[in-house]
């Protein structure tokens, strides 16, 4: 399905412009496509900025969000989003995950590689396992970790109607990260650039060196000033460097 008309695809009004390169972006848990709608107007203008529409959010608010992370990456293949033209992946901290999941069942399938992966604010996933466990948790505990481990605004939290909206899709992400076991190949043969926020208190340094692992092609490791939500808190520091790797 060509990408304009996919329901996974959330196209900026730059869509017909022939790329480079595409760079399809994967939000944090909780996060729809419009999370990177600004993007495309931060990259060099032959970089095309692809945002991911998950099930369960905006666009796709009344279909079921996944919460298995294989069932998911199986989904988005079979989708084919991908073809000869060179592109890349960009995932913050859940979608982090997805982007490496998708890589590597990219070269399991003999699909189009992409060129590069980019990380910002997730462990390695080798070490995923120790992601603290909230997605079960009763309804008034599992919105208080929510004020705690999203970027949702205080209004968010006041509104009831919009809450219960809401709580089966965060719920699904958080069980998505929660359950996902990490299968041991070979490295990837592509670059992976990892963004880090120094005041994250989520990630550390250490978790993030850890995806030097998971490529024999070139890494690189940023630290920059910002927090879990680094893109957004540290925006133009994180373009500077972005853009210098695209």
């Amino acid at each position: 399905m060509p990408i304009n008309t996919s329901p996974w695809i959330l196209l900026s009004r730059r869509e017909q412009i022939q790329s480079r390169m595409r760079l399809f972006c994967f939000p944090y848990a909780g996060g729809g496509a419009s999370i990177y709608q600004t993007w495309q107007d931060m990259v060099p203008k032959e970089v095309l900025i692809c945002p991911i529409q998950l099930p369960g959010r905006q666009t796709r608010l009344m279909e079921l969000p996944y919460a298995r992370l294989a069932d998911l990456v199986a989904a988005i293949v079979v989708a084919d989003l991908f073809d000869s033209r060179p592109f890349a992946l960009f995932g913050h901290s859940m979608g982090a995950l997805i982007a490496f999941e998708l890589a590597r069942e990219l070269r399991r399938c003999g699909k189009p590689m992409p060129a590069a992966l980019y990380i910002a604010a997730c462990c390695a996933p080798q070490h995923a396992g120790a992601i603290k466990q909230i997605s079960d948790l009763p309804r008034d505990e599992f919105i208080d970790a929510l004020a705690r481990h999203t970027n949702m605004s205080p209004e968010s939290f006041s509104n009831e109607e919009l809450i219960e909206l809401m709580l089966p899709t965060l719920r699904a992400d958080f069980s998505l990260c929660e359950t996902y076991h990490y299968d041991e190949e070979e490295p990837l043969p592509i670059p992976i650039y990892v963004f880090g926020g120094i005041d994250d208190t989520d990630v550390t340094e250490e978790d993030l060196a850890g995806w030097r692992r998971q490529t024999c092609a070139s890494f690189n490791l940023s630290m920059i000033n910002g927090d879990h939500f680094l893109t957004e808190t540290a925006r133009e520091e994180f373009f500077l460097l972005m853009n210098v790797l695209l």
